[in-house]
């Protein structure tokens, strides 16, 4: 048995699910395991539930989001100037 098995039996477990077998019924009659076919279940009814992943952003939101592109500038040139800042601290330091 590969991985995707369960392309082939899916539709013939849920037919025999809606029939009212158990699932120890169905792997009996399929050649599977109960706990096989109970995890076969469980993923397509979550597949279901949850048909479109959506990607979820990562980390803290912004407080304000940048809007505008003049406000996009200035706080690359914050950064930039803190850059700067900390790279003449570490050189004042030795450590550069």
């Amino acid at each position: 048995m590969g991985k995707q098995y369960w392309k082939e039996i899916l539709p013939r477990v849920l037919e025999l699910k809606e029939r009212g077998y158990t699932h120890r019924m169905i792997g009996d009659e399929l050649g599977y395991t109960r706990e096989q076919i109970k995890e076969l279940v469980k993923r397509s009814h979550r597949q279901q539930r949850h048909p479109i992943q959506t990607l979820r952003k990562r980390g803290r939101p912004r407080k304000q989001p940048i809007s505008t592109e003049k406000e996009y500038q200035q706080r690359i040139k914050q950064l930039e100037m803190e850059n700067d800042l900390l790279r003449s601290f570490l050189q004042a330091a030795g450590r550069m």
